[in-house]
């Protein structure tokens, strides 16, 4: 975390990155009504926990910068994820 976020610092907002987040909250929000309306079949998340906006826009900028940057953070089964992820993210904008 401390190699990402520098105090003081700050960043362009990036519209698009708002967007994508505003949407991933969106989701979040209604998921967790889902679980309410179904008398919490799930536990409930720690919100806090999930999500920080100027950690996750200072993570987007690194990534902008140097997309192999981010892997340093990981562990070995965060990393084998991480790539089928972006694999697989790759094959369907192929299709």
């Amino acid at each position: 975390m401390e190699k990402i976020k520098v105090e003081g610092e700050r960043s362009q907002l990036q519209p698009d990155v708002a967007h994508a987040f505003c949407q991933w909250q969106c989701c979040f929000r209604q998921s967790l009504h889902l679980n309410q309306l179904l008398c919490f079949p799930l536990p409930e998340p720690d919100c806090s926990r999930l999500y920080c906006g100027p950690l996750l826009h200072q993570l987007s900028a690194e990534l902008r910068r140097d997309p192999d940057s981010i892997t340093d953070l990981m562990n070995e089964d965060q990393r084998r994820l991480y790539y089928t992820l972006k694999h697989m993210n790759w094959a369907v904008r192929d299709q």
